[in-house]
């Protein structure tokens, strides 16, 4: 019986010694950035100059995107790629066509006729990240019915342009 005991004591014994503390310890650190692609007008209000057929500046345009992929740039024009009378289309109207300038894709050096939206696809880039700027310029041609013999109406003719980016 007291060999019984003793081996019960020297077994709580060792069940008593404190086991070795696990000296790893794992962080799990997590962080987000939110995808952002902004396009920003230096002017939103351009006068051009309707009797000049030489390519006028229309302002400068800002591209900001941290899209991993790129982003898909799309210009538009409300009056397909002309400046309408403001009393009617049929009061008078001035087809143009645009180029764009800057970097790191952005330049459109042909021009080109909104009388579709023209679209193109951007690679990402730090320059994207930082905000890359281009100039937007407009060449106005002369439509047909601008003849001495049938001179375009008086009044204001106007447009809007439409610039969007989206993320790929």
């Amino acid at each position: 019986m007291k060999k019984l005991l003793l081996t019960a004591v020297a077994a709580s014994a060792i069940s008593a010694t404190p086991a070795m503390a696990d000296d790893k310890a794992d962080l799990s650190i997590k962080g987000n950035i939110a995808l952002a692609c902004t396009v920003t007008p230096d002017e939103r209000d351009v006068v051009v100059d309707l009797n000049l057929t030489t390519e006028q500046g229309a302002g400068s345009l800002t591209y900001r995107c941290n899209g991993a992929n790129g982003f898909t740039r799309t210009i538009a024009s409300d009056n397909s790629g002309q400046l309408n009378n403001a009393s009617g289309a049929s009061r008078g109207f001035v087809p143009y066509t645009i180029t764009h300038g800057g970097g790191s894709g952005l330049a459109i050096g042909t021009p080109v006729s909104l009388a579709t939206p023209f679209t193109t696809t951007l690679a990402s880039s730090a320059a994207f990240v930082n905000g890359q700027t281009g100039s937007l310029r407009l060449i106005l041609a002369k439509p047909a019915s601008a003849t001495n013999a049938n001179p375009l109406f008086a009044g204001d003719y106007t447009d809007v342009i439409r610039v969007s980016i989206t993320a790929n």
